[in-house]
C-alpha cells in the first residue's frame, strides 16, 4: 500500500495558525431530502456487521462518481457495512438550493433520518468533506466516525497556494461554454472547453454532468447556483463545538488542500484525528489511487477499537 502515515501531534499543531478566517454561520434553509443509492455487498461478512458508511461527493460530482470505489470498499471491509452514496444539493438528481455548509449538512442529516440511519460513518471528498465535517459537529450522536478525503476545515482562495485557483478557472470556463453551439454533441462541447481547460481528465469529469434532452445539451448540476455561491463553497463557516469521534483525514501527497497550516484548526475541532497521505497523488485520491485510498479507509473502518 503506497501510503505514508502521519500521526498528528497536538503540541506541534498548536504552534501553527491559519491565514484565512472562516465565515460567520449562515441561517439554515429548509432541508432537502437528497437522492441516494445503496451499494450491495456480494460476499458474506467476515465479522459482525457494523454501522453504515455514507459517502458524499465533491464539487461538480455526483453519487455515481463513487460507484466503483464504494463497490470495492464494500467487498474489502472485514465487517460488513451498508454503504450509501448521496447527491448533494445542486448536484446529480437532488434538488437545488443555496450552497452553504450548514444547510447542506441539514440536507444530509434529514436524508439519513428518512433512510432510518441512526448511526453512521460519514466519508466526504472535497466539498463533501466539508459537509461531512459540518454534519459531525452538528450531530455527533449520529456521525460516530468521520473520514475526510483531501479537505481541511479551512477557507481557500485563488492566491493561497492551494488548488482552489483551478476550481475557479474551471467554473468560469463552464459558465462561458456555449452549449447551444454544440448542437447536442458532447464531443463538440469537449473541443470548445479544451480551449480553456487543458487537462483532459478534468474536462471529462466536468462533462459527465452534461445531459441530452430534446437534442439539446444542459447541465445536470445547478451551474448558476454554483457560480453564485462559489465563494461560500471555498469558505469554512464558524461552527460551534468539537467532534470527539474517531476521524481520519486522507490527503493526496501532491495536493495543497491539507497542509501544516491547517493542523491547528483540525486538532481543535477534531481532536481524535489521524492524517494519512497517499503517495504520488493529487486531489482526487479515490480516482487517481483508488486501491490505495480504499485500503486506507478500509483499515480505518476495520480497526479493533470501533465504539
Amino acid at each position: 500500500m503506497h501510503a505514508c502515515t502521519v500521526i498528528a501531534l497536538l503540541h506541534a499543531a498548536s504552534a501553527m495558525t491559519s491565514t484565512l478566517p472562516p465565515t460567520t454561520t449562515t441561517p439554515i434553509t429548509t432541508p432537502h431530502i437528497l437522492t441516494s443509492a445503496e451499494i450491495v455487498r456480494r460476499a458474506p461478512s467476515k465479522g459482525s456487521d457494523r454501522r453504515p458508511v455514507v459517502v458524499l461527493h465533491g464539487l461538480l460530482g455526483q453519487k455515481r462518481n463513487f460507484r466503483s470505489w464504494c463497490a470495492a470498499l464494500a467487498e474489502a471491509v472485514h465487517h460488513k457495512r451498508r454503504i450509501v452514496t448521496l447527491d448533494l444539493r445542486g448536484h446529480g438528481d437532488s434538488p437545488h438550493g443555496p450552497l452553504e455548509y450548514p444547510s447542506m449538512a441539514a440536507d444530509v442529516l434529514a436524508t439519513l433520518e428518512s433512510l432510518k440511519i441512526q448511526e453512521c460513518c460519514l466519508v466526504g471528498h472535497s466539498m463533501g468533506g466539508k459537509v461531512a465535517m459540518a454534519c459531525a459537529l452538528r450531530a455527533p450522536a449520529l456521525v460516530k466516525e468521520l473520514c475526510v478525503l483531501d479537505m481541511a476545515p479551512a477557507s481557500y482562495s485563488t492566491a493561497d497556494g492551494s488548488n482552489w485557483k483551478k476550481n475557479r478557472e474551471l467554473i468560469d470556463a463552464l459558465r462561458n461554454l456555449d452549449l447551444d453551439a454544440c448542437s447536442g454533441d458532447k464531443k463538440q462541447a469537449d473541443n470548445l472547453l479544451a480551449r480553456k481547460v487543458l487537462d483532459p481528465s478534468l474536462r471529462a469529469f466536468a462533462l459527465t454532468n452534461l445531459q441530452l434532452r430534446d437534442e439539446r445539451l444542459s447541465w445536470q448540476f445547478d451551474l448558476d447556483g454554483i457560480v453564485r455561491d462559489l465563494d461560500n463553497i471555498a469558505r469554512w463557516p464558524t461552527l460551534p463545538g468539537t467532534y470527539d469521534g474517531d476521524t481520519l483525514f486522507v490527503k493526496g501527497q501532491r495536493s495543497r488542500y491539507v497542509r501544516s497550516i491547517h493542523l491547528q484548526e483540525i486538532s481543535s475541532k477534531f481532536p481524535r484525528f489521524t492524517l494519512q497521505s497517499i503517495d504520488d497523488c493529487g486531489h482526487w485520491v479515490h480516482a487517481e489511487k483508488p486501491q490505495e485510498t480504499c485500503d486506507v479507509v478500509r483499515e480505518f473502518l476495520d480497526r479493533d477499537d470501533v465504539e
